[in-house]
């Protein structure tokens, strides 16, 4: 065909022209020339292609094609090309049906295709096809229907069924490293997620191997994880979820992975590997890739569990996540002694204390003097575990993320708690003598009512006392 003319098709579109020298008589006479001739007799071809052999290159994604004749690559149908495990008369066996790719040769009788990233990612994916070294694979043939493609006159290939596949015949294994694309670093729900160049072995990965760092070329704030979970299979796209450790680790670092412009990941060849067992190219801690979707912290902190002790006058108050201990509002923080208590005597808002100063998941308070002796002065709250519980409103505390924490207000029982069993102690007193009184003072709240004033004695100096007086209470 040329110029949109066809020639060699029929009758009417074959003639010949010769010049004197295109051959001689005996005597070494010249033909006589001639301009045009037109066919006596023309038969056209009616013979149907075959495929010969096949070659798989899954180092460069390359399929080439060899047939008996010129083939018209505009007849190629793609996915009436599939590739086999082995010979097979039943759908057991594993296949692939090729659906995109690029020819990138003429019409000719040698095809070469390359394969589309998903087509060749999706064989990779599957261990049972296109596998083992050079030239060495058991698991490489191909069936081809018979309209796959046709000859330059329209002829259909002669099809190569299941039953009878044609077996490769020159193949080359991947040797290529898998790079890292891109990631993706979600703070909300905890995970990552790696978008490879190829499709990678997920049970191969690493997580220890990977770190995280808040800049490209520094080391000065890093993180290195000790678990993860790998959440996908074995895929161009392979998520794993870190560990509650892990994010509230990260989480507690203020300079890092708090946005992505201080989110960048850096690993060495050991993280992954593909499914023909190539290392990962690495990334190198003074090269670290930033993250491409970094997306921020929307959750609430919530309030899990808390532990009283009245003998230290500690309160220790554990959370969902890490949080921000600077942000802690002790007057948020309500006792109860049950879940829905609300009658003056049975509940007890918090006015002070000194709250740890360390971010972390766990926060701990000293209750105030004042605090903790009113705690102890009602007798109907915080006597026990099953007469402490907790609730707080939202100004309580925020996260890293300045996401206030959610409200509680059905109260949590605590999940731990120590009686106070340390003796009170007579710190000072005060005698007024014009209104005959006497004030004692002790380093905590005292019970009225076992106040028993004939056990105090009056002395003359330091014991042993020279003159001592037992008061009566009379």
């Amino acid at each position: 065909k040329s110029n949109g003319k066809e020639i060699l098709q029929c009758l009417g579109t074959t003639w010949l022209s010769v010049t004197e020298e295109g051959a001689k008589d005996v005597y070494g006479n010249t033909l006589v020339a001639v301009p045009s001739l037109r066919v006596s007799n023309f038969t056209l071809d009616s013979i149907r292609p075959s495929l010969l052999f096949f070659s798989l290159d899954m180092n460069r994604g390359l399929i080439t094609l060899t047939f008996s004749e010129t083939v018209n690559v505009t007849s190629l149908k793609i996915d009436e090309v599939i590739l086999l495990q082995n010979s097979t008369t039943n759908d057991t066996v594993e296949s692939y049906v090729f659906s995109g790719g690029i020819v990138l040769t003429n019409d000719s009788d040698v095809l070469i295709v390359q394969i589309s990233s998903k087509n060749l990612n999706a064989i990779k994916k599957n261990v049972n096809l296109a596998t083992g070294a050079d030239n060495e694979t058991t698991n490489s043939h191909l069936s081809i229907a018979s309209d796959a493609i046709n000859d330059m006159n329209g002829n259909p290939v002669i099809a190569r069924t299941k039953e009878n596949p044609l077996v490769v015949q020159k193949f080359i294994s991947d040797i290529t490293s898998p790079e890292l694309v891109d990631f993706t670093f979600d703070i909300n729900y905890g995970f990552v997620q790696f978008t490879f160049s190829e499709t990678v072995n997920a049970s191969s990965l690493i997580a220890t191997e990977i770190v995280f760092q808040n800049q490209s070329n520094n080391l000065s704030v890093t993180y290195s994880l000790t678990k993860a979970e790998v959440e996908t299979d074995d895929s161009t796209v392979v998520q794993i979820n870190m560990s509650a450790v892990d994010l509230n680790e990260i989480k507690r670092l203020p300079l890092l992975a708090a946005n992505r412009n201080t989110t960048f990941v850096s690993f060495t060849k050991l993280f992954v590997s593909d499914m023909s067992g190539n290392f990962i190219s690495e990334i190198l801690p003074y090269d670290a890739k930033q993250v491409t979707e970094y997306i921020e912290d929307k959750t609430a902190p919530v309030l899990t569990s808390f532990a009283i002790d009245m003998d230290s006058g500690t309160m220790t108050i554990t959370f969902s996540e890490t949080v921000k201990a600077s942000s802690f509002v002790s007057p948020a923080v309500t006792l109860k002694n049950s879940p829905l208590a609300t009658k003056p005597e049975d509940v007890f808002t918090l006015t002070g204390g000194i709250s740890s100063r360390d971010d972390g998941i766990v926060i701990s308070l000293n209750f105030s003097a004042f605090d903790l002796n009113n705690l102890k002065s009602c007798p109907t709250l915080a006597t026990s575990i099953n007469t402490t519980y907790i609730t707080v409103t939202d100004a309580a505390i925020e996260d890293m993320s300045l996401n206030r924490i959610s409200s509680l207000t059905v109260g949590k029982k605590a999940t731990d708690y120590v009686p106070d069993t340390t003796r009170p102690s007579l710190v000072s007193f005060n005698v007024d003598m014009d209104d005959g009184k006497i004030h004692f003072t002790f380093d905590e709240i005292v019970n009225k009512t076992t106040f028993k004033i004939e056990e105090f004695i009056f002395q003359d100096s330091m014991a042993p006392a020279n003159i001592s007086y037992n008061m009566t209470g009379n």
